[in-house]
This record gives structure tokens, C-alpha cells and sequence, in this order.
């Protein structure tokens, strides 16, 4: 499954989005934020289902898991429909070596375990890879050019159940990387040239994996 997520606006404390599949609208997206936090509320509608994220770490909150050398922060609540909470997602660190450390993504929905591994190209842009334990669902792409800070992401998923969970993890990165609540940009150009030099980050990402998925 190929969706495509297209934001449509951004006002000093809100964003709206789009969520496309073979170009008809299957799914909407709403970012809510407020004047004394850099985190934000997050209703999605997608197909026929609503989700909310919320986040839930108070302030500057990161959790030390020393048994996998790892630790976490900002954490955000993933509830479906009324159900009070059915997973969550945060980043985490890993310490791999005394001066290597590692930054990904991690979600628990439903008590399954999946990771985005994101990794940036230059000019490419972001492709950023989805895994359930070893086997890769998903992938992320992201043009490294932005007009009028409104953000797109294109995902590849080998079913509608790891689309929506790209969907989610989508959502996650941008209100921590490019939402910035009070700022308003009517008109901009930014190009993004980052490049992941990072081993474990980059092995994860298999440039044939978007020729397999079907739309």
C-alpha cells in the first residue's frame, strides 16, 4: 500500500494534513499545540478509525533502561477510537560504545514492538525504515526540500495495518523535528542536505524495498 501525506496548513499553534491513497482522501490529520510547550495533541482519521497521541512525559522526561542500554524521552500515548490507551511511542539512544550512540524510534501498539530507523541522503531526502523484529514493513520518504513549511511523506507499506502505523510514526516525527508552535511561515523555501553517517542506521534502510510494494 502506497498512502501520501500532504500538509495543507500551518497557523502559529495548529497544522492540518491530508492522507491520500491512488490520489482519493482516505484519512485527515489535525495538530493541536499551545503557547507554553513545544508538544502537541494529534487526532488522525484514517480509514473510517480515529486516533489520538498525546504527549504524557511531563517536562524534560527520559526514562534510563540500563538491561538494553538505552534510554528514552518524549513519549507520546496512542489511544484508538474510546479505548483509553492501546500503544506508544518515543525515541530512544542507544549506547552502542563509550562514544557511539545510536537515535531511532520506537512504537509498542496492541504489545507488539516496531522500530523506525531513520536514516537522511543529501539531496534524497529522508528514507526511513519500518521493522516489526527483523522484517521490514514500511518506509518512510521524505523530500529534503520544504515550501512554506508544510511537509509531505510518501509511505510504502506491505499492508494497510503497517500503513497505518507509518502514519503514526510520521506524525511522531514531525511534531518533533518541524512543528514549532508560535512561529506562522507564509512563504519559504528550506532544502535539507543532512547525511546519515551512522553504520547501524544506514544498514537498515533496503533501497529495493519500495519496488516491491504494491499501491
Amino acid at each position: 500500500m502506497i498512502l501520501k501525506i500532504e500538509q495543507i496548513c500551518k497557523e502559529l499553534f495548529s497544522a492540518q494534513f491530508r492522507i491520500l491513497h491512488l490520489n482519493e482522501v482516505v484519512g485527515t490529520v489535525e495538530v493541536q499545540g499551545k503557547i507554553t510547550s513545544m508538544e502537541a495533541g494529534i487526532r488522525i482519521r484514517l480509514f473510517e478509525n480515529e486516533y489520538h497521541m498525546k504527549y504524557v512525559g511531563g517536562f524534560l522526561r527520559t526514562t534510563s533502561i540500563p538491561e538494553r542500554k538505552i534510554k528514552t524521552y518524549r513519549p507520546y500515548r496512542i489511544c484508538e477510537a474510546f479505548e483509553e490507551q492501546t500503544g506508544s511511542v518515543y525515541q530512544v539512544e542507544k549506547k552502542e560504545s563509550w562514544i557511539k550512540t545510536t537515535n531511532f524510534y520506537e512504537m509498542i501498539y496492541h504489545g507488539i514492538t516496531y522500530h523506525l530507523y531513520p536514516a537522511a541522503f543529501g539531496a534524497e531526502g529522508g528514507k526511513h525504515s519500518i521493522y516489526c523484529e527483523n522484517e521490514q514493513i514500511g518506509q518512510i520518504n521524505k523530500a529534503s526540500e520544504v515550501r512554506n513549511d508544510l511537509h509531505h511523506y510518501d509511505i510504502y507499506a506491505v499492508n494497510q495495518q503497517a500503513a497505518k502505523l507509518a502514519v503514526l510514526f510520521s506524525l511522531y516525527t514531525y511534531i518533533n523535528v518541524f512543528f514549532k508552535p508560535g512561529e506562522k511561515v507564509t512563504k519559504s523555501y528550506t532544502k535539507y542536505m543532512s547525511v546519515t553517517t551512522n553504520k547501524a542506521l544506514k544498514e537498515k534502510y533496503n533501497p529495493d524495498f519500495v519496488k516491491t510494494i504494491q499501491p
